[in-house]
Order: C-alpha cells, then structure tokens, then sequence
C-alpha cells in the first residue's frame, strides 16, 4: 500500500469493498515492515471490520523470518485489547 492515504480515501469514497476476508488483509498489512501505524489507522477509522484479536494472533512470529514493525505489533495489541471489551 505504500501508505498512499489519498489513494486508499478514493477508492473508499468510490466504494471499492473490503475484499473478502478483511481480517486477512490486516494480518498480511501489518506483517510487512513497511507498513506504518497511520495507514493501519486509517482502515479502523474506515470501519475495515477486521478481528483485531485474530490480526494480533496472526503476526509472524520473530522466528519465521519476518517480523512486524514494534510500533504496529503495539498498536494492534492495543486494538485487539479494547476489542476484547466491547
């Protein structure tokens, strides 16, 4: 994604759909290096109905190779957390 926030409010605003599986999509977003925290607030903001709890589950584990940015791996903790309270 690239971060490109004005990218993404265009195709929201023309109402391009989540996709099929947008917990899955969080999981591979929030799995790369690259992304950042804004973006990934940027689709909460949206209302992605994403299972947070499931994102936060479905992070590589520092053993596999792949690693999410600290910041993300906070944030969707914290995301999964307050989800856990609704």
């Amino acid at each position: 994604m690239n971060g490109d926030l004005a990218l993404l409010s265009c195709l929201r605003r023309l109402g391009c759909p989540w996709g099929p599986d947008p917990t899955a999509l969080m999981i591979r977003m929030a799995s790369s290096m690259s992304s950042r925290v804004p973006v990934l607030q940027w689709f909460a903001e949206q209302g992605l109905p994403a299972d947070w709890r499931a994102v936060q589950k479905g992070l590589p584990a520092k053993t596999q190779g792949i690693e999410a940015r600290p910041d993300v791996v906070k944030w969707i903790g914290e995301m999964a957390a307050g989800q856990g309270e609704e």
